[in-house]
């Protein structure tokens, strides 16, 4: 049953983080090091660095992103502190656009909420940026403003009783429980046991790192400041209360259902 549900993990994890195709992230080189130990919202912007313009013909709105890195995403999404998996995660998703070589995008002026109440004016813009931390402002039109700033990274080797654990993968939340949508690729760990997290934001955040089938896991809990990188190092082991909790965040309530089921 696990196996057949790790499926829809990674499917539900490639979605969230906008993996593949046209969506896909590229991890950044490291930084500097720095030891810490102890959970991060996605940042709020609060300082100005995005200008928005006027009404596109088509009913789109431009705005601009001065310096955007290259393969920089921005997202429209509806603010949702419900959405505690990755599936609820995608679905605050509306639409997505790429700056171009001016740092120019664009959103319709009336996206399709769908089923959503919320209204137009609660929307807000996620940017994920190569080497930046993920960061959130509301989608304000012309008025809208973002400062990006460095990320932080976590760089984990992940261990079994046998050596090396390939294809763990990583499992980010910040300080409330909410799942990160950081770019999936790194999180999976290589035939040494290394997975790299990037585009953190400063703050605390908890990591989940599961084996393939799920059976073992380990977790990790930081406190991350912008420009940094972490090194650990963690050994997996059963924990059938963790791995629950890590595949119904990452399944959603039919996973939980499935696990429920199976017991």
């Amino acid at each position: 049953m696990r196996l057949t549900l790790l499926g829809g993990l990674c499917l539900a994890l490639t979605l969230t983080a906008c993996e593949g195709g046209s969506r896909s992230p590229a991890p950044q080189s490291a930084q500097s090091t720095e030891s810490a130990q102890s959970a991060a919202p996605v940042e709020r912007a609060s300082e100005p660095a995005l200008e928005s313009s006027a009404a596109l013909p088509g009913g789109r709105r431009e705005a601009t992103l001065p310096g955007a890195p290259a393969g920089t995403q921005v997202f429209l999404v509806r603010p949702d502190a419900g959405a505690r998996d990755l599936r609820a995660l995608a679905d605050t998703i509306l639409d997505v656009s790429e700056p171009d070589a001016r740092g120019a995008y664009s959103f319709p002026e009336a996206p399709d909420l769908g089923a959503a109440s919320a209204a137009q004016e609660a929307l807000e813009v996620l940017v994920s940026a190569e080497g930046q931390a993920l960061v959130r402002a509301p989608w304000r039109g012309p008025e809208t403003r973002v400062t990006l700033s460095p990320e932080a990274r976590v760089e984990v080797v992940v261990r079994a009783a046998g050596g090396p654990a390939e294809l763990a993968f990583a499992l980010v939340l910040d300080a409330e429980g909410i799942p990160l949508p950081v770019p999936v690729a790194p999180c999976v760990s290589d035939a040494g046991g290394a997975l790299v997290v990037t585009r953190l934001p400063a703050g605390r955040c908890e990591l989940l790192i599961a084996s393939p089938d799920a059976e073992q896991m380990a977790r990790l809990e930081l406190d991350l400041a912008g420009g940094q990188t972490y090194r650990r190092e963690v050994t997996l082991e059963e924990d059938d209360a963790l791995t629950r909790r890590f595949l119904v965040i990452a399944g959603g309530p039919q996973v939980a259902s499935a696990i429920g089921a199976d017991q």
